[in-house]
């Protein structure tokens, strides 16, 4: 399955589950639990509760959320207070605001080689957190 997102609108909310590859347009909010990518142009929200298990690839990252997977985001990445990574994070800016858990390496900076080439994950998928989704349904 694929979701195209909209501006302003908020995905996945609170509780909420979707499992598939989201392509985004503008500003997206997620407040729940997404199983795959997110790919896009515009700034991806992602709330307190919301959990991220795949590639994230936006033109801006605001997160309060977890993440599991790497990241680019073309101009600014902002992992905010009680935010998690678990995977490198790539883009000209980071900003790291509170309490904030972070297990990668970063890449921070104009672009590089391969800057254009798409992200890959592991091609492990990481077991689930112990209160996150699971993938068997």
């Amino acid at each position: 399955r694929a979701m195209a997102a909209a501006t302003g609108v908020a995905l996945v909310p609170r509780g909420g589950c979707f499992e598939g590859e989201v392509a985004l347009v503008g500003e997206t909010i997620i407040e729940g639990a997404v199983l795959g990518g997110l790919r896009g142009t515009g700034e991806l929200i992602l709330g307190p509760e919301a959990t991220v298990e795949g590639v994230v690839e936006c033109d801006r990252l605001w997160s309060r959320g977890w993440i599991r997977g790497p990241v680019r985001a073309r101009t600014l990445a902002r992992l905010a207070d009680g935010a998690r990574l678990d995977g490198d994070l790539e883009a000209p800016s980071i900003e790291v605001e509170g309490d904030v858990l972070w297990n990668g390496a970063a890449r921070v900076g104009g672009p590089g080689p391969g800057a254009d080439a798409p992200l890959s994950g592991s091609g492990e998928t990481p077991p689930p957190a112990p209160d996150s989704p699971s993938r068997t349904a």
